[in-house]
């Protein structure tokens, strides 16, 4: 067994780890008793908005704070616009291929929208994000972050768009509702943000280690908070067994496949990048997913069954 593949595996026993921190966290209401001290509402409200709170936070400010820290402070690659160019090719394949498969694989009809629009979106952020500082180091999170911002953008366009349908909703709506949730996501506009900073040099200004500086601290938030969000929203429940079974076999099979044969046959990235992605386009399920279904489909429940069963 090589170095690398076992340098894989002890982080993620750190991850799991941490995970199951925030399972038992969860069990214990620890969380729960401490959100009912600082707002007093009753126990099961605590229950519902205690770990949400702290999952907002994780993605609305500590994972910000982390991609404004660590694209601001690199200089500027020459290889970050072939790497998007090549991201867009190979996320475009992939989109097309699973949701092609969730809609044509045997299933109950009404669940299909929903297999594909879970099935294509990934845990770039919660889960990528450590897992590539982990096996990989701080000198790759700029790509992680361009691929999660690449990924938000199509893989949210897709999902919003089957789910739309679905219910019925005309188009010209799908497209204004993408555009408000892309151009308002905070980990984009950090990118973003992050990458303008980079690509013009202002990090030589001397107001940025005003602005560095505490942007890492909160950073260093990002990873354990995520981890803990993740374990808490384990739970084990019964749900429709043969839809949860597709959404399974598409990511933790069909996913990574179709991502190593498009790293094989028609890209040009070195190594170290194509293990980067094939990491984290093999990761289970966004977070942001049960937010996205609750709102677009209303089956929240069956999302965070199916996201336990990929995570597990």
């Amino acid at each position: 067994m090589s170095k690398a593949i076992i340098l894989i595996i002890e982080q993620m026993v750190f991850l799991f780890l941490i995970i199951g921190l925030g399972f038992i966290l969860r069990r214990w209401a620890i969380f729960n008793r401490a959100y009912m001290l600082l707002r007093k509402p009753d126990m099961e409200s605590a229950k519902i908005y205690g770990w949400r709170t702290l999952a907002k936070f994780a993605y609305n400010v500590s994972f910000p704070a982390l991609m404004l820290d660590k694209l601001g402070q690199k200089e500027w690659q020459p290889d970050y616009f072939p790497f998007l160019g090549e991201l867009a090719k190979i996320a475009i394949v992939y989109l097309i291929v699973i949701v092609g498969l969730a809609f044509i694989i045997p299933q109950n009809k009404r669940f299909k929208p929903l297999t594909a629009a879970i099935a294509n979106q990934g845990n770039t952020a919660f889960l990528g994000f450590p897992l590539i500082i982990g096996v990989m180091g701080n000198a790759f999170l700029p790509y992680a972050a361009m691929l999660s911002a690449t990924m938000v953008i199509l893989g949210n366009a897709t999902s919003i768009t089957v789910l739309g349908m679905a219910q019925g909703k005309c188009l010209p709506d799908m497209i204004k509702q993408t555009l408000r949730k892309v151009c308002f996501d905070p980990v984009i506009l950090s990118c973003l943000i992050g990458g303008t900073i980079s690509y013009f040099r202002m990090n030589e200004n001397s107001l940025w280690p005003w602005i560095q500086f505490p942007a890492s601290i909160i950073g260093w938030t990002a990873t354990p908070f995520a981890l803990l969000c993740i374990g808490s929203n384990m739970r084990f429940q019964k749900g429709n067994l043969n839809s949860v079974l597709v959404v399974t076999f598409l990511k933790l099979i069909i996913a990574p496949v179709v991502v190593l044969v498009c790293l094989r046959l028609f890209s040009e990235l070195s190594p170290d990048l194509k293990l980067l992605v094939a990491l984290l386009m093999s990761t289970p399920v966004a977070a942001s997913m049960t937010v996205l279904t609750e709102k677009y489909s209303g089956d929240r429940e069956s999302v965070i069954i199916a996201s336990n069963a990929i995570t597990l």
